[in-house]
């Protein structure tokens, strides 16, 4: 039994106070409990604030590199574009295929035809086939060489179908339109293997689907996970001669790969993410590359060790993503692609780490002239693509090249904490015989769209002029954010003459800064000492009223620990929650790749867009850090509340 004494005297007239032994000692430790708990959320605030104070920066290390530049590979440096109007106005052109003694078959997807294109055939290059299907959306297109036939996928409203072309046959017979097992399933792409079977994405149907040759009877695959939105494939011979068929999985940000000896699919997942995977090859090393459309990296796939490498393009000035689409891999081993939103074609060299980017000739305010769902590379290496919007095939040829270069380490991985800063000495070329005013820029992966602040990578001076043949330096600071975890990563220096860019890649391995951890765990520790808090100031008020004796209904009402004050608390937390992130302004990438790509998969339906500058761990941060402040402030607002009771009882 506790025991209890009378107070009474002058202090207190009239009155007598019952003191419970004992709780003096118990409320001086409430007090170191809750003078430990501010001190460790002054603490918490401090970690937090910290990154953002120095700006995530700090010049405890640095490394100084001098690179060696980089030869000239052509005496005549520049790039060589060829475009060719389609006869028929607003035709839409979408994919083109390759085919033999150099004719190309593309896609009209706004008319329903598909189409032939001879360029050595001056008098009439064109021949336009319509397709015998009303509101038919031919999307992709591909040749069988060993057939001769033409296949493409047909995207109607309400449909799903493969359709084969024969040109050897009468018009009225030379079209075999082949249904998928349900109607809308969307197919994307199509390709043929070395078998004669063909194979086809279902974007909204979630499977791959087979045409089995010579009978073309269908068989189709379900993707493991659902609503993934398979899109583009690619072939690879595996290790006992069977057929690995890749796919990418837009909207679940994966790539599959089924082995056909098994019929089973095995998936990867990056640790940083792919978004919107749409374009995909494998190299003769069995490296598999992927173009992101949902962001500005082309990204390899090292299947033996699971691991994603990305190499960022620059960027456009209107929109946040350069938005890469279908790739094609060229006898030298290097990428070609289209970059919607930067009105490019891009060319990564993986041997060199170094990505050229030329601007398409025909361009416009508000609109993407290099649309091209499919592109294609001739036997010579030159690169063909449709224009959407400009209803044009254009071409580049193969020995295109940069008048202006710089060159990142090739071999070298730079090392560094999150928060260390390193500085690189990188030289610029011009291979003109004329003066050059170049611009250079940043991206990286850092950030999932390759936008990159000038805290996290900067490159001084931003813009240079060399004279004829003549040599310079730029300065590139890399700090990766004091809250990157570990993992590589990759940073971009473009540098621009205008009408063509040359960038270099610099790879970064990083690790883990404690302070880094500390914030990460953030949320937890703030939580968890929120608990200790309330607990520790539950334990101290066991009883009633601060040492005084207050009805029980009333010591009930007053406990912090209450269901009135959880739930005012938790409501508390989660406006707070909501206020900040409302006061944030949203990621626009969704709308980009839905509204400007027609036949590209759109988003994700589940994805509900992305906050700009901070992410959702960092809103959790600040969600967790709130609620705790919410339970200190209460805890010590009703202890002093309290004490000032009892002193004027006193």
């Amino acid at each position: 039994m506790k025991k209890w004494q009378t107070l009474s005297g002058n202090s207190v007239p009239g009155k007598s106070l019952r003191i419970r032994e004992g709780c003096g000692p118990r409320m001086r430790a409430y007090k170191r409990v809750l003078f430990l708990g501010l001190l460790l959320s002054l603490i918490l605030f401090s970690a937090l604030a910290a990154p953002y104070l120095n700006g995530f920066s700090s010049t405890e290390a640095s490394t100084i590199s001098r690179m060696v530049p980089i030869t000239q590979t052509s005496n005549q440096p520049g790039a060589s574009f060829v475009e060719i109007s389609i006869p028929t106005t607003n035709s839409g052109p979408n994919a083109i295929a390759a085919g033999p003694n150099h004719t190309f078959w593309f896609t009209e997807f706004n008319i329903s035809r598909i189409g032939e294109y001879t360029p050595f055939n001056m008098s009439y290059p064109f021949h336009e086939y319509q397709v015998p299907e009303e509101n038919a959306v031919p999307a992709t297109i591909t040749f069988d060489n060993s057939t001769g036939k033409v296949w493409f996928t047909d995207q109607k409203n309400g449909a799903g179908s493969v359709w084969m072309f024969d040109r050897t046959r009468p018009l009225s017979t030379a079209f075999t339109q082949y249904n998928t097992s349900i109607m809308g399933s969307v197919p994307v792409q199509v390709m043929v293997d070395g078998q004669g079977n063909v194979w086809f994405t279902e974007l909204v149907g979630n499977k791959l689907g087979k045409l089995n040759y010579p009978s073309y009877s269908l068989t189709e695959y379900s993707l493991p996970t659902s609503n993934a939105g398979p899109a583009e494939i690619a072939f690879q011979t595996g290790p006992q001669g069977q057929l690995l068929v890749w796919v990418t999985e837009t909207y679940a940000d994966k790539v599959a790969r089924l082995d056909t000896s098994t019929n089973k699919f095995k998936e990867y997942v990056s640790p940083n993410g792919i978004h919107a995977p749409v374009g995909i090859v494998v190299d003769d090393n069995g490296t598999v590359w992927v173009s992101e459309h949902g962001g500005s990296f082309i990204v390899s796939l090292d299947t033996t060790t699971s691991s994603f490498t990305k190499y960022p393009t620059s960027l456009p000035s209107n929109y946040d993503i350069s938005a890469p689409a279908t790739l094609n891999l060229d006898n030298n081993g290097r990428l070609w692609f289209v970059e919607h939103f930067l009105n490019r074609v891009g060319r990564l060299d993986p041997a060199s780490r170094t990505i050229d980017e030329f601007n398409i000739p025909t361009s416009a305010s508000g609109t993407l002239l290099a649309y091209s769902l499919q592109s294609a590379l001739d036997q010579n290496g030159d690169f063909y693509f449709t224009e959407f919007y400009a209803n044009k095939i254009g071409m580049l040829f193969s020995n295109a090249t940069s008048p202006v270069t710089l060159e990142t380490p090739r071999t070298q991985i730079l090392g560094l904490v999150a928060g260390q800063t390193a500085t690189l000495e990188l030289p610029i070329s011009n291979k003109l015989a004329a003066p050059l005013h170049v611009g250079l820029g940043v991206s990286s992966s850092f950030t999932r769209t390759g936008v990159t602040s000038s805290k996290q990578a900067s490159v001084n001076p931003a813009q240079i002029s060399l004279g004829p043949h003549a040599n310079g330096t730029t300065i590139l600071s890399v700090t990766p954010g004091l809250l990157a975890s570990s993992g590589l990563y990759s940073v971009s220096l473009s540098a621009s003459d205008g009408n063509a860019s040359s960038i270099g890649i610099l790879f970064i391995k990083v690790s883990q800064s404690l302070a880094g951890i500390v914030i990460t765990y953030l949320p937890v520790i703030a939580i968890i000492s929120a608990i200790v808090v309330g607990g520790a100031y539950l334990y101290a008020r066991r009883r009633p009223g601060q040492c005084s004796t207050p009805s029980p209904r009333a010591n009930l009402q007053q406990l912090p620990g209450s269901p009135t004050r959880l739930v005012v608390l938790v409501a508390a937390s989660l406006l707070l929650t909501r206020l900040a992130t409302s006061l944030l302004p949203v990621a626009q990438i969704p709308a980009y790749v839905n509204a400007k790509c027609p036949g590209l998969p759109p988003p994700s339906p589940s994805f509900n867009g992305g906050v700009a500058g901070l992410d959702y761990g960092e809103i959790l941060d600040i969600a967790a850090i709130a609620f705790f402040v919410l339970v200190l402030l209460l805890a010590f607002r009703k202890w002093r509340n309290d004490r000032k009771a009892d002193k004027n009882k006193l």
